[in-house]
């Protein structure tokens, strides 16, 4: 067998990291926009009927990014699970993937808290116009820990099996 290591609680890094950049920059380019949009609107040299309607196609297609996020959640979630059986793991390493799994709901804490700090106090970061995103964040440690027990169990559960 290959010595790859899809599966591994090292993809749990890649999950934290990639989920917090989507939420950060999701919730930045929108307030942006809104900011740059409410600036245009109220200048009444700028009467356009078709910038109106692409203001409206872009905030329809913002209010799809909170469910492009719930959808990369799942489906990371679904893939490193699953990839997670064909890593050939041995129990010996479950002490050590328990240490890596608390780093990382720590460092998943700690993400999450500074997203709260911006949320809370920036005005460029303002996230009412999500519900997903915002929740997920509010709750990142937790989400980890049970993505993390489930790659736990699907790594060192599945070692009975295959004797």
């Amino acid at each position: 067998m290959k010595n790859n290591k899809q599966g591994s609680m090292l993809d749990m890094t890649m999950i934290l990291v990639a989920l917090f950049i989507f939420a950060f920059v999701t919730v930045l380019m929108f307030n942006v926009y809104d900011r740059y949009t409410t600036g245009l609107t109220t200048d009444p040299t700028i009467n356009n009927t078709v910038s109106d309607h692409i203001e409206t196609q872009t905030l329809a297609t913002f209010g799809t990014l909170d469910f492009v996020y719930a959808f990369l959640l799942i489906l990371f979630t679904v893939l490193t699970v699953v990839s997670a059986f064909a890593v050939r793991s041995y129990p010996v390493f479950f002490v050590i993937n328990i240490v890596m799994l608390v780093v990382l709901v720590i460092i998943g804490a700690v993400m999450g808290n500074v997203y709260s700090e911006l949320e809370a106090g920036n005005t460029y970061f303002e996230d009412s116009s999500f519900n997903i995103i915002p929740f997920v964040m509010q709750h990142f440690p937790t989400l980890l820990l049970v993505v993390g027990g489930l790659l736990s169990v699907a790594m060192y559960a599945k070692s009975r099996w295959d004797d």
